[in-house]
């Protein structure tokens, strides 16, 4: 059974560590979080949070902080704007390729204009060029939820936002993915790296 630790942002499969989809980017270099704040990674993480209690018939926007309010608010007029286009599969569940032993959140499974399915990612910062690879990586999770299209949702401090379909080549993005989990797993092997996952590689074959 696959286990998340909020605290640890960690996944365990039947008490086994799976290295996260954020992990495996970062661990390889594609990720650069220089210029990362504890600020910005807060707000996000709080925005994130408010939309899956939005979800689940839990906000009150009353009671949403001041500093992600209008994010928030962003993400209210974008549910509004779909209507009955857009119809939510999952939030923020966690899921686990076993083939590959890679895990991942994604933020929004669903079904546009009948679609099936599409995954839309909400950010608050700004575009980035591995939001690709994690997209992809979010796709290959489950079979079931082998999408047909990627969005990431931009949420701006203006109250406004942007959907932003992204033109995505599932199998060549997928395979890419998969060389930077076959990196991640040699330095794991090898190099032994402060802060990386401590189970055993696993055998990587070509989607």
């Amino acid at each position: 059974m696959l286990q998340f630790d909020e605290k640890t942002h960690e996944y365990t499969y039947n008490g086994r560590v799976v290295p996260s989809v954020t992990t495996i980017l970062k661990g390889c270099g594609i990720i650069d979080d220089t210029f990362y704040t504890e600020e910005g990674a807060s707000r996000g993480k709080r925005v994130h949070q408010a939309i899956e209690m939005y979800e689940g018939g839990l906000l009150r926007l009353e009671a949403v902080s001041q500093d992600i309010v209008l994010y928030v608010s962003a993400y209210l007029q974008f549910r509004s704007d779909m209507g009955a286009r857009l119809k939510i599969i999952s939030v923020e569940e966690p899921k686990v390729n076993l083939e590959f032993w890679y895990a991942g959140t994604p933020d929004l499974v669903t079904s546009i204009d009948d679609i099936y399915c599409a995954i839309i990612d909400p950010k608050t910062g700004p575009p980035a060029v591995w939001h690709k690879l994690q997209l992809a990586a979010y796709g290959g999770l489950d079979e079931i939820y082998r999408p047909r299209k990627f969005y990431t949702l931009h949420l701006k401090a203006t109250g406004k936002y942007s959907l932003v379909e992204v033109a995505l080549d599932f199998r060549k993005e997928f395979n890419s993915f998969l060389a930077c989990l076959s990196v991640y797993n040699w330095k794991l092997e090898n190099l032994k790296q402060k802060g990386m996952s401590d189970d055993k590689p696993s055998r990587n074959r070509k989607f």
